[in-house]
């Protein structure tokens, strides 16, 4: 049911985390490292070298080929891409991106073969390896699918002996059937990718955003190499609305292979933990400079205990925007519970003076409730724009009696 107050009950959202990058697109693909241009059927030049069998191509415009499936094996329409041994553990990420004419069907009769399949050879063999169905999806989709054909075995269950597989091997031949349709079906095929893992050299971003935000939420970013233990990279992240970044630089951490898993939880204790769709390669190198032009400025200026909780007072801008800035509040230096946001409204001169970008009303104040004990309240500028984080502003520490 939708979040929201009903007769007798509450529903609150649950965390919907999706972890953006690092993804499989972001790896090197192996057309354009061995030819310099993808395999992008918009272009006649860059697929010049592809072949096709079973097909008669239409035509070429922005959705890349417009093809009918034809004889002499009408069901087995077949696109085949140029590939000379490559190693099948490096490039192993198969993406493309098409559509079909007709509503979507997987039945054997005429139009209901809406899926397709690759077929590859390997060093050592002259047996073809026969990969398993590949769902095309309906009518309309204009995203790019992508398997990974070292997940898990990628083979047919019917697949020809010896069953070679596509870990490990030297490929030496790759052809993609679009459409595996008994009748003549219309297909139109964009692109097609073979990448590689994503890789970094000293330092890169991970990002995420939550499809069910609520205020004061926050994340902890953590990576791990092989089966080694994960290491947290970042805690308590104040998460916002939208795109969510945190850098992840490999410092004293060994150079290797890194999975990321975020986990994000909402004030109200639920949490979701997901895994990136893809590892990324982390290299020893000098770290990029960050850019931090575009991120928020501030400070906490103050923290006091008073009967009705803690008054907190402060000031910041970003520059990338002259509105209010959102400021979120929380107890702990590592964001353990989120005490709500407060935006700027208060006018700073002396801000102004030392930040001539800054707007006039750029100073927040807020009370917060607090139990009685000693609290590190804290604060965070919530980016706008270009920026690369919300950075922290300070903590004070304040005792509630």
């Amino acid at each position: 049911m939708p979040a929201g107050t009903y007769p007798g009950y509450t529903v609150t959202p649950r965390p919907q985390l999706v972890v953006d990058t690092p993804n499989p697109t972001q790896g090197q693909d192996y057309a354009t490292a061995t030819t310099g241009r993808p395999w992008n059927f918009t272009s006649a030049t860059a697929t010049s070298h592809v072949k096709y069998s079973n097909t008669t191509v239409l035509s070429r415009d922005s959705r890349g080929i417009t093809a009918r499936n034809t004889g002499p094996h009408q069901n087995d329409p077949q696109v085949h891409l140029p590939v000379s041994r490559m190693a099948g553990s490096t490039y192993h990420y198969l993406q493309w991106d098409m559509r079909y004419d007709g509503p979507f069907d997987l039945s054997g009769s005429a139009g209901g073969g809406k899926m397709a399949r690759a077929i590859w050879n390997v060093a050592g063999t002259g047996t073809p390896q026969i990969g398993n169905d590949l769902l095309t999806y309906s009518n309309g989709n204009a995203s790019e699918t992508s398997v990974d054909l070292t997940a898990q075995n990628p083979l047919d269950e019917d697949a020809l002996t010896p069953k070679a597989g596509w870990a490990g091997q030297t490929i030496t031949g790759l052809r993609f059937d679009p459409n595996e349709d008994p009748g003549k079906a219309v297909w139109h095929l964009k692109s097609v990718h073979l990448r590689a893992d994503p890789a970094a050299t000293g330092s890169t971003t991970v990002t995420f955003h939550d499809n069910a935000w609520v205020a004061g939420s926050t994340a902890d970013v953590t990576v791990r190499t092989g089966s080694g233990a994960w290491q947290r990279i970042a805690t308590g992240v104040a998460v916002t609305k939208g795109a969510n970044s945190v850098p992840f630089r490999l410092g004293s951490m060994p150079a290797g292979k890194y999975a990321v898993q975020v986990t994000l939880r909402h004030p109200d204790g639920s949490s979701d933990n997901e895994t990136a769709g893809a590892p990324v390669v982390m290299k020893a190198g000098p770290v990029a400079a960050v850019d931090r032009s575009h991120d928020p400025v501030g400070r906490l200026d103050s923290a006091t205990a008073g009967s009705g909780g803690v008054t907190v007072t402060g000031w910041a801008y970003d520059p990338d925007t002259r509105n209010p800035l959102g400021v979120a509040l929380y107890d702990g230096k590592t964001g353990t519970k989120s005490l709500g946001r407060v935006s700027t409204s208060l006018a700073r001169p002396d801000v102004v003076r030392a930040h001539p970008a800054a707007p006039a009303a750029s100073g927040y104040s807020a009370t917060v409730r607090l139990s009685a004990g000693t609290h590190d309240v804290c604060a965070y500028g919530i980016n706008v724009g270009a920026g690369s984080t919300n950075p922290l502003l300070g903590c004070r520490s304040v005792t509630v009696r």
